[in-house]
């Protein structure tokens, strides 16, 4: 009995830890965990909700923002449901001439646009609805409620609006964008002007300082040499010779300021579009011939060469004979002045049918390349200083092509340094309804222009 009762009190210990394990560990502590996890849970959930309602609280204030954004946009903005206007905002309206959105709101697009370009508009619209994508802004001019048209630029893109898709479509005015473009081309213009306006002013103060010194030369030697004549010589009467002499000089520097206020004026004159040529038929040949035959001598006592060469005898054209010696005149004293004793000049003139090429190729110290662009403009000099070895305003080469445009013809030039330049003219073949005229009569009375020419060497 005694080892039945033993057993029993075995038995109650062992209910006893066996019930402690399974309650406690099977259901209570289990039971703790999963109510401080609701706990947890609650706490959590509580905090979500807080966070929750702040978005909402943000997205509410950020959709008052966005609307009034939208509703204050420069670009128009539209939205399309199944081809229905819902949503525009005030300046679409506006640019659609309507006063309020609500009488945009409904209308369909091809309703602002010309039959044509409904349909281009409804195939845009189903490939957008279809590739959920975006369209490059494009220019489309838009029919208003109130009649009028205007040019604007579009893009539309698919998008989700109210949780249904849509088409959002944003407008540009091209008027304003325009309008900055011509101002930018604008003040690209004025900046060139005022680049050319300084420019120009640079080039005139060059030239009064040239035209000064210009005038200023042969006056102190004009003067100067009257001073001489009006000076005693000890009671002796100044010889012939000498006095030759010293009118020649007068005359010469008299030749050099008539040469000068004949140019300004010529110049003033072609730019002025009053000076007008005096067509007669001459055979050119024969004029530049005569021209070079004239000033032969002169130039053979500076030691230099000039050769005439042609490829035909006679060609009978129109052209005014007083332009034509300042052209070529001019052309041989820029040649002489350029070029040092046993050097060559030689003229050449070529019957090309259509037109003629005069040309005049001295082996003189050339023109810098930089410099070769600019001798046709007005008061351009290749030497600028007052020191310079050879006289000249600056005006001449710039007159001569005047007056070879006024023939409807051209002139271009070419050059190296060290071993000379060639002027052409080219003129084209044009006769007057007339007999041919004598140049070499014409010659023989005007004699003094080659001295006026030819007076600042």
């Amino acid at each position: 009995e005694a080892y039945f009762f033993i057993g029993d009190i075995v038995k109650i210990i062992s209910f006893y830890f066996l019930y402690k394990g399974i309650i406690v560990n099977g259901f209570t502590r289990p039971l703790d965990t999963l109510i401080t996890d609701f706990d947890n849970a609650d706490s959590t959930l509580k905090e979500s909700e807080k966070q929750r309602k702040y978005m909402e609280d943000i997205i509410i204030n950020n959709k008052l923002c966005y609307d009034l954004i939208i509703n204050h946009s420069d670009d128009g903005i539209i939205i399309d449901r199944k081809g229905k206007f819902v949503f525009a905002n005030l300046t679409l309206a506006r640019m659609f001439g309507a006063s309020d959105v609500t009488e945009i709101i409904g209308k369909e697009p091809w309703d602002f646009v010309s039959g044509g370009y409904a349909l281009h508009l409804q195939k845009e619209f189903e490939i957008l609805e279809k590739t959920k994508g975006k369209t490059p802004f494009t220019q489309v001019e838009i029919n208003r409620l109130d009649g009028k048209t205007i040019l604007l630029e579009y893009s539309m893109s698919h998008f989700i609006y109210q949780e249904s898709p849509a088409l959002l479509t944003i407008f540009r005015d091209v008027s304003v964008k325009e309008e900055i473009k011509s101002l930018k081309e604008n003040i690209k213009e004025s900046e060139i002007k005022l680049s050319e306006s300084q420019e120009y002013n640079k080039l005139l103060t060059e030239f009064f300082s040239n035209v000064s010194h210009e005038l200023k030369t042969p006056l102190a030697v004009i003067l100067g040499t009257i001073q001489l004549l009006a000076l005693p010589s000890d009671g002796e009467l100044i010889n012939e010779d000498r006095r030759n002499k010293y009118m020649n000089i007068m005359k010469q520097n008299t030749y050099r300021l008539i040469r000068l206020v004949n140019n300004l004026i010529d110049t003033s004159k072609l730019d002025a579009g009053h000076m007008k040529l005096n067509l007669h038929n001459y055979n050119i040949v024969s004029v530049v011939e005569s021209i070079c035959t004239s000033v032969k001598d002169y130039i053979n006592s500076k030691g230099i060469t000039i050769i005439f060469d042609t490829n035909t005898e006679d060609k009978i054209m129109a052209v005014d004979a007083d332009a034509m010696e300042r052209i070529i005149l001019n052309l041989l004293s820029n040649a002489v002045k350029f070029t040092n004793g046993g050097g060559e000049i030689l003229v050449t003139v070529n019957d090309n049918v259509d037109n003629v090429s005069i040309s005049v190729k001295d082996t003189g110290v050339g023109i810098p390349e930089e410099k070769l662009k600019l001798i046709f403009d007005r008061f351009e000099q290749v030497d600028k200083t007052f020191t310079r070895k050879r006289e000249g305003s600056g005006i001449g080469l710039s007159l001569v092509k005047k007056l070879i445009e006024r023939h409807g013809g051209t002139i271009s030039a070419t050059s190296k340094l060290g071993q000379g330049s060639e002027f052409v003219v080219w003129l084209p073949v044009a006769v007057v309804d007339e007999e041919e005229m004598d140049y070499l009569l014409m010659l023989q009375d005007e004699v003094d222009k080659i001295s006026i020419e030819f007076s600042d060497i």
